[in-house]
């Protein structure tokens, strides 16, 4: 009983940070809106540039190996949560994953982990994650992936995230197939839900 009280104790305030997160993109949405088309696409084509700097991204089609068995061979190991400082931009945090063979990645969030993690890798990760917190409240970007991952995989009806779905609209949704993982975009939230699709949730009838 301890033990489920503290867990739905971090995931209020997972809903919390995730609420302030949404504060930043709204804003931040509404500051677009007031901007002419040029400076719109000036700002895109900057993050893009942005982006290119920090990370190397191989597009799907350029992988040959069959993730199952790259996967089996190379679980997940560890992981880190960390600022990329740069004195020419905004600092960027990431999630730094590390697998066994050494070889290494960095995502800016685990709807982005799902579009190149298969399904092995997503149960690494929550194991790894879930371990670090067992003991002690995660903060900050800790606490969106512990939130994130807690959602996808030990889904509970009587957590407080699934009481509004009333006010929910889905913007859009992608399954990742071959990872076994959908992602849902909503609006009342204007966040997304990374989901397994072997997993019941608790969804309404409007929601599926």
């Amino acid at each position: 009983m301890k033990e489920k009280r503290s867990g739905l104790m971090i995931l209020s305030l997972w809903m919390i940070a995730v609420a302030s997160r949404l504060e930043v993109v709204e804003g931040k949405h509404l500051q677009e809106k007031e901007q002419s088309d040029e400076d719109t696409t000036r700002d895109y084509e900057q993050e893009k540039e942005k982006l290119r700097m920090w990370l190397t991204i191989v597009p799907d089609e350029e992988v040959t190996v069959d993730p199952e068995i790259l996967s089996a061979k190379y679980p997940i190991v560890d992981w880190e949560s960390q600022i990329l400082a740069n004195m020419e931009m905004e600092d960027l945090h990431v999630y730094k994953i590390i697998k066994a063979d050494g070889n290494t990645s960095y995502h800016k969030s685990l709807s982005s982990m799902l579009s190149k993690f298969d399904k092995h890798d997503l149960i690494d990760l929550h194991r790894l994650v879930m371990k670090i917190f067992k003991d002690n409240t995660p903060e900050g970007y800790n606490l969106l992936l512990w939130g994130d991952l807690k959602v996808m995989f030990e889904p509970n009806e009587e957590d407080e995230i699934w009481s509004n779905q009333q006010d929910w609209t889905l913007i859009s949704w992608k399954l990742y197939e071959n990872r076994g993982g959908h992602t849902l975009l909503l609006d009342g939230t204007l966040t997304y839900f990374n989901l397994l699709v072997e997993k019941r949730y608790p969804l309404t009838k409007e929601m599926l």
